[in-house]
């Protein structure tokens, strides 16, 4: 282990991008279909995304300590103890903590949900109305901005109600994300806590360098 160099954050951050993205990516017709019709998408599409995350990241950290995000990087999750491909343990382990953030997520938006489909129902209702207002007034920002307040005050809606509730709910895990995560700041492995308790370090792939009997010559 003392020969291997620990990975950066960011190309830890950029690998986690690209898994995001594949694993996300064939769910996308079906989201878009499910908010096109008269109500969105149902939980079971986010237990479905999970199942598929989890095989995913789990399968290829236990078979060949890489993702696709990884091996694009150029990095690696091995065993801290080993140096070799994680176990089925460890892989599994390692993907439960970094699931819990997203958990956290879904938890409390169930709370909020019904608000923040009311304030969006709310709004829809004065998408025609607020329309009107932006064709009207033009180029004028500031008449513009007294005639929204004076229709959002007359018809007791506020915009920012819309966001509120998806704010609260994304706050837990994004604290508890910050939280397992912050660990891999400091330390020579950089590991953070989900790392720390799978025993796995995310290392930066050695280069194979050229035989010295198939240099080129000259």
């Amino acid at each position: 282990m003392s020969q291997r160099v620990a990975a950066p954050l960011w190309r830890r951050s950029v690998a986690a991008l690209i898994d995001g993205l594949l694993v996300v990516l064939p769910s996308v017709p079906t989201l878009i279909r499910a908010r096109k019709g008269p109500r969105r998408s149902p939980r079971s599409l986010d237990v479905l995304s999970t199942v598929l995350n989890a095989a995913y990241q789990v399968s290829a950290i236990a078979s060949t300590g890489q993702t696709l995000g990884q091996r694009a990087l150029g990095i690696r999750v091995v065993g801290q103890d080993t140096g070799g491909v994680p176990s089925m343990s460890q892989a599994l382990v390692r993907w439960t903590l970094t699931a819990i953030p997203d958990g956290l997520s879904l938890l409390t938006s169930r709370p909020l949900a019904p608000r923040a489909r009311y304030a969006e129902a709310a709004m829809g209702d004065l998408a025609a109305e607020v329309k009107e207002l932006r064709r009207n007034h033009g180029t004028d920002r500031q008449g513009l901005n007294e005639a929204l307040m004076a229709l959002y005050k007359d018809r007791n809606a506020n915009p920012i109600h819309a966001c509120v509730p998806s704010l609260l709910a994304a706050l837990p895990g994004v604290l508890c994300r910050c939280a397992l995560y912050a660990p891999a700041l400091r330390g020579p492995l950089h590991q953070g806590l989900h790392d720390r308790l799978a025993r796995t370090v995310v290392v930066v792939l050695e280069r194979r360098r050229p035989r010295p009997d198939r240099l080129p010559n000259g």
